[in-house]
């Protein structure tokens, strides 16, 4: 990819060929790079560095990264922070990636869904309830009279860490936005390697898989809940630094 890129900006200063056709060009071996460099990510991925981490702060660092972007333009953005800040043990750059990743899927569903955009996010402490796995479901692809769900592994619950035991406090964080939402065949696979609602060309299917792959890794789950034409939430749980530090409220569970 290094040399295909070389010789099309050498291809551009002799004017070798048409301006638009080489930029196309170069378009299509950046988003080239972009799918191998997720593999990478998704197949080879380090060692979290974990630490105590402000929820709080990490989930704002993620919002006003976006707004300078303007990739929030035009869509309304509330927050209800728990107080006081909620203290995970995280990876502070992995888990702004994944924040970033999350709310750019949002702002990817509003547009699809072409109304008034509004993404709220929410964090707090709670009690961890650990979830029920599901059977693996028939696939929209898979042909007529054939049910291929019996090869297929349950759909789990992304397994959760050692510091999640049921009944114990975790951070909590969600974001919800008001998109086109998502069918339950969908919500089942999207965290799955390689599967993708999007349009072909916006999305290669392994954003959500990294994710995944990035919070298991700090010992946390992430999951998520959808109504077609209602939009998506997606809830990332993370277990926090001290069980003493931050009581979780009577009747919330995570």
């Amino acid at each position: 990819l290094g040399a295909l890129v070389g010789y099309l900006e050498v291809a551009k200063r002799r004017e070798l060929a048409d301006a638009a056709w080489l930029e196309d060009l170069a378009r299509e071996a950046d988003r080239i790079d972009g799918v191998i460099r997720g593999l990478l990510d998704f197949a080879r991925p380090e060692a979290a560095s974990v630490r105590p981490v402000d929820l709080n702060e990490r989930v704002v660092g993620a919002v006003e990264l976006l707004e300078r972007q303007g990739r929030l333009s035009g869509i309304e953005v509330t927050s209800e922070l728990g107080e006081p800040p909620p203290v995970v043990l995280a990876d502070p750059l992995r888990l702004e990636q994944v924040l970033v990743n999350l709310l750019l899927n949002a702002c990817d569903a509003i547009e699809a869904a072409a109304t008034d955009g509004a993404i709220s996010l929410r964090t707090a402490v709670e009690t961890y309830a650990a979830p029920t796995p599901s059977e693996p479901s028939r696939r929209r692809e898979d042909p007529d009279g054939i049910d291929y769900s019996h090869l297929r592994r349950s759909r789990r619950k992304p397994r959760p860490g050692p510091e999640l035991g049921e009944g114990r406090p975790v951070a909590i964080v969600e974001i919800c936005d008001n998109g086109a939402g998502l069918k339950p065949e969908d919500v089942e696979l999207i965290f799955e390697p390689f599967y993708t609602t999007k349009a072909p060309g916006r999305g290669t299917g392994l954003g959500l898989a990294i994710c995944r792959r990035l919070i298991e890794a700090m010992g946390g789950t992430i999951s998520a809940a959808s109504i077609p034409g209602e939009g998506t939430r997606l809830a990332i749980i993370l277990p926090i630094e001290s069980e003493t530090e931050s009581e979780p409220p009577a009747e919330g569970q995570a």
